[in-house]
């Protein structure tokens, strides 16, 4: 039997990294590693913490846990978990206006996003956008859900009430702070 150990408030039986059979791939100078074979205790885990199993891009959402918080600190940490790994800070060249991006797959990730950003005084345009090719690029094809914020005071605000964990974002931020008179 192997040991217990408590994650998140509940114990279940370790998952070792052994468990998990690896290998790496040389794909645009990044190094990738795949969950190859499919161990059972490792899917339970996943499920038990209310990953979906199989292809589920356009069903992923919010949980309800969250969408039910009342605590502006809990609502502002998802967001800014999920901002850090599907969203984008840019700005426009011509007019070096900021933007903030959100694209996601799911047309109800997006909505709910957009539902749980206003209860803390966002206000983010949606649109739809459809890929219709893969081009030059490895991006995939099919629909992608966007919400965004185009206006400089609602930009400063989400990323000082808000933020990011990528340093990316964080970087991009500073360097067009300092460039605005």
């Amino acid at each position: 039997m192997q040991p217990k150990r408590r994650i998140l408030g509940s114990t279940h039986n370790r998952v070792s990294p052994k468990r998990f059979r690896r290998r790496t791939q040389r794909q645009n100078k990044k190094r990738h590693i795949y969950n190859q074979k499919r161990k059972k205790q490792a899917v339970h885990f996943f499920l038990k913490y209310g990953f979906p199993n199989g292809k589920n891009a356009q069903t992923v959402q919010i949980p309800k846990s969250v969408l039910s918080a009342t605590d502006p600190k809990i609502i502002k940490a998802f967001l800014r978990g999920l901002f850090s790994s599907d969203g984008c800070f840019s700005v426009r060249k011509k007019d070096n206006s900021p933007r903030v991006d959100l694209m996601v797959r799911s047309k109800m990730l997006r909505d709910q996003f957009v539902a749980l950003t206003s209860t803390i005084g966002f206000s983010f345009n949606t649109c739809d956008a459809r890929r219709t090719k893969k081009g030059f690029t490895w991006k995939s094809t099919g629909w992608f859900r966007n919400a965004n914020l185009c206006s400089q005071s609602e930009v400063i605000k989400w990323m000082k009430e808000v933020g990011s964990l990528c340093d990316t974002h964080t970087k991009k931020y500073a360097i067009w702070l300092r460039k605005i008179p």
